[in-house]
Parts: structure tokens; sequence; C-alpha cells
């Protein structure tokens, strides 16, 4: 009797310390998944706060080229001062030789 008692009492022991151990496991889980559905939560408001500074950064961009492109153009143009200048100059070449012209 006292061996069989023996071997039950331990056989309860046993079951106990796994019903504990399962029960920190589960603990652990749970709180495993918690801290996942943290992170995951942290990453999905990183991820578009990410989105909306590239898309932010691609319109400053589209506007830097527009604005290029057509700073480029004036200068391939030269400025309207410059053009002004080359208009009179023209017409002041075509008087004088006009006025050459006149003379011979």
């Amino acid at each position: 009797k006292g061996a069989q008692s023996k071997a039950v009492e331990s056989a309860m022991a046993a079951q106990q310390n796994t019903e504990k151990d399962s029960m920190q496991k589960a603990n652990m889980i749970k709180k495993l998944k918690v801290q996942v559905e943290n992170l995951q939560n942290q990453m999905k408001k990183k991820s578009a706060a990410a989105q909306k500074m590239i898309k932010e950064r691609e319109a400053e961009c589209s506007e830097l080229r527009k604005t290029n492109k057509y700073l480029q153009s004036e200068v391939d143009k030269g400025s309207l001062s410059d053009r002004r200048i080359f208009e009179l100059a023209a017409h002041q070449s075509n008087r004088e030789t006009a006025a050459v012209a006149e003379i011979e």
C-alpha cells in the first residue's frame, strides 16, 4: 500500500507540475502575442508615415523639376533684359547700316 500511495502522490505531483507549466506557457504565449500585435501596429503606423513622406517628397521633386525646366528654358532664351538689349543692338545696327548705305 505504501508504494502505491507514493506512486499516486508522485503522479499527482507530476500532473500538477505539468498543469502549472502549461499555464505558465499559455500566459507567456498570450504576452508574446500581445507584444507581436503591438509591434505590428507600430510598424503599420511607421509604414503609413513613411509612405506619406515619400509622396510628399515625390511631389516636391516634381515641382522642383518643373521649376528647373522653366528656369533652364529661360536661361536658354536669355533673360528679358538680355533679349531687349539684343533687340536694341539689332535696331541700332540696322540704322547704322542704312546710314552707311545712304552715304555711299
